[in-house]
């Protein structure tokens, strides 16, 4: 979905806003945090918009593309120059999202428009002066010097340092995203350091807003997270989402997790674009301990074949500590698919996330379920959600040559064969001396530290895949 941009005139002042979706699409708009822009939306942006909203991300006054006035930039500024922004785009009512500052701005906002905010999707939001990590009475002295760098930085040296970022198999974020982050805060004018001590407390009114909202924050968050479960419990209908995987950008850092919540908290009309993802037989949702736990007791595999390429089920005791690992790393996220009477038949997993770009595919199904098109029908229900709403733009898997069955679903569903490789079997190999076993047997060799089977590499994009009936 195509990200338009947009500038404007707003009582003399040029705003810079990006814009997607259907022009009669419920609106939805998202504010970013201080010192950045609204590129921290713009995988949000193309979501929202396969699921039917018109989404926007403005530049907030002083950031950005947006300009930057003599003001003081504090809480009453930024009020004004939302409200003035969402009465030029004619929204009467709408969806309110905001990161940080934008966050505060979104709060300041359902409280002066209680009947025009219909939701609220908060991501690490400032609303009280003491989540700051540096105490109150200091800040003063912090935003002064903090301004004064602003000015004296050269752009030649941030752009040394967004040039000085560099891909590697161990990024989520794209190096583009990271660069962008550091030439954001250059391009904000210095005077947003002036009056963060002048901020109200917004705590004594929050009882006040009483719309849907969404709280959504990580562990590592540099504001004081305590403070994210105070504002959920003092929203009277709030739900909390906190992510162990996620500093201050949660909803950047672990775009999949985020994604999965925002949409569901969103409810867009069409469905397939929200968690749970329902297919005729199957449903798909984020996996729990409980999930782990039903797996474990799924009936052995009686072929040793499947053996090769189907991992040991972990003991149902260690399925909380199994699901809090898996929860701890943002380069993965599970999710479960069940059936109609709620038993839980298989696993998905992405892994090896690198946000926007890519991430690796596993499907497993207990042994009772294979051979019955389960595996087929969910992979047909996630694949739109994971290109629409989480955004990627290809998906890869490497499967066992020796799985035929497998390797003929990819195949139907668009995927391409661009490599291979051998990996040990980790198993007793003995099996394939029987008459049964004589059609695999090619995928199989001596390798030097045992029996090792042929895996093929393959990779499906977004034009690539094949929907079917």
């Amino acid at each position: 979905m195509a990200i338009e941009e947009h500038r404007f005139d707003i009582n003399g002042l040029t705003v810079c806003c990006h814009a997607a979706g259907p022009a009669d699409g419920p609106p939805v708009v998202l504010l970013h945090g201080w010192g950045a822009s609204w590129h921290y939306w713009q995988w949000a942006l193309p979501a929202l918009a396969a699921a039917g909203f018109r989404a926007y991300a403005p530049d907030l006054i002083g950031h950005g593309d947006t300009a930057k006035p003599p003001l003081a930039y504090g809480g009453d500024d930024y009020l004004n120059f939302a409200g003035r922004l969402i009465d030029h785009l004619g929204l009467k009512q709408l969806v309110l999202g905001g990161h940080s500052l934008g966050g505060y701005i979104a709060l300041r906002y359902a409280l002066e428009y209680p009947d025009r905010v219909q939701k609220l999707v908060l991501i690490s939001p400032l609303y009280q002066k003491d989540q700051l990590p540096v105490p109150q009475g200091l800040l003063p002295l912090v935003t002064t010097p903090l301004r004064a760098a602003w000015w004296l930085t050269p752009a030649q040296l941030i752009d040394l340092a967004a040039r000085t970022v560099r891909e590697s198999p161990e990024r989520i974020l794209p190096v583009s995203f990271s660069r962008q982050v550091i030439l954001d805060y250059k391009r904000a004018t210095p005077r947003i350091a002036t009056d963060i001590a002048g901020f109200d407390d917004l705590t004594p009114d929050l009882g006040r807003i009483t719309v849907p909202a969404l709280v959504f924050w990580g562990s590592q968050d540099l504001l004081a997270l305590e403070s994210f479960t105070h504002l959920a419990q003092a929203l009277p209908n709030a739900q909390a989402h906190y992510t162990p995987a996620a500093a201050h950008a949660a909803h950047v850092e672990t775009l999949v997790t985020f994604h999965d919540a925002l949409l569901r908290f969103l409810e867009p009309a069409q469905s397939g674009l929200a968690l749970p993802l329902h297919g005729p037989h199957v449903t798909i949702q984020p996996q729990s301990p409980a999930d782990i736990r039903a797996r474990a007791r799924w009936r052995p595999y009686a072929d040793p074949l499947y053996q090769v390429w189907n991992p040991v089920p972990v003991p149902a005791a260690h399925a909380d500590a199994l699901h809090r690992q898996r929860s701890q790393d943002p380069t993965r996220r599970h999710y479960t698919i069940s059936v109609e009477s709620n038993q839980v038949i298989g696993e998905l997993s992405l892994r090896q996330i690198r946000l926007g770009q890519e991430a690796r595919l596993g499907i497993t199904l207990g042994a009772d379920w294979i051979g019955r098109g389960y595996g087929t029908e969910a992979l047909r229900v996630f694949i739109p959600y994971y290109f629409n709403i989480l955004q990627f733009q290809q998906l890869l898997l490497d499967v066992a040559a020796a799985n035929i069955r497998a390797v003929r679903c990819y195949e139907n569903l668009g995927f391409q064969h661009v490599g291979e490789f051998r990996r040990p079997a980790g198993v007793n190999m003995s099996f394939l001396s029987q008459e049964s076993y004589a059609p695999i047997r090619q995928f199989f060799n001596s390798g030097p530290t045992g029996p090792q089977a042929l895996y093929y590499e393959m990779q499906l994009t977004r034009s690539d895949f094949i929907p079917g009936p």
